[in-house]
């Protein structure tokens, strides 16, 4: 389950999701998605699929499904690339596509475990993203990873739930 509530575009926001998948942190992941969400009191919902290719210190991964309520009705579709030069250390690129509105996305993760042996689980985090229209985002912040232990960033994303994806989708139709 996922949830997120807040502000985006100074409009409140928030949903509800659910991810149904299967995965072997060897090879991949494939699941189901659905969710339902506010964005300034106009509600939709959002279903789809997701999946996910492990290939060495590489990650492929797509998204995409449909969405409807009272917001706008359509497809969107997200695909990103993730290498990981060391375990800890994720770089990512992607592009997603919502109505007829494009973006790209460039953004990184780092895990400093090995220095902060008290706070194992967690993470800094940056990510911007350009699309039509001049829309466009710049995130970073501080991320910890409940349980799971010490270990290695690239097998916390392989390993534990598939990531919480309202963030890119609020910002999508807010």
């Amino acid at each position: 389950a996922d949830a997120l509530g807040g502000t985006l575009n100074n409009h409140s926001t928030g949903g509800l999701g659910m991810h149904a998948f299967w995965r072997d942190p060897s090879r991949g992941l494939m699941g189901v998605t659905g969710s339902d969400f506010s964005v300034d009191g106009d509600s939709g919902y959002r279903y789809g699929l997701e999946g996910e290719v492990y290939e060495g210190p590489a990650t492929f991964s797509l998204r995409g499904g449909w969405q409807g309520g009272n917001v706008n009705h359509t497809g969107y579709g997200t695909g990103n690339f993730s290498y990981y030069p060391v375990t800890d250390l994720m770089l990512q690129t992607g592009a997603s596509r919502y109505s007829a509105e494009n973006s790209a996305h460039l953004g990184l993760e780092w895990q400093p475990a090995q220095y902060l042996s008290l706070a194992p689980g967690f993470s800094l985090f940056g990510d911007a993203a350009v699309g039509d229209g001049n829309n466009g985002h710049v995130l970073g912040g501080l991320r910890y990873y409940f349980g799971g232990g010490n270990k290695p960033l690239i097998d916390r994303h392989r390993q534990d739930d598939p990531e919480n994806s309202f963030t890119n989708d609020l910002s999508q139709v807010a």
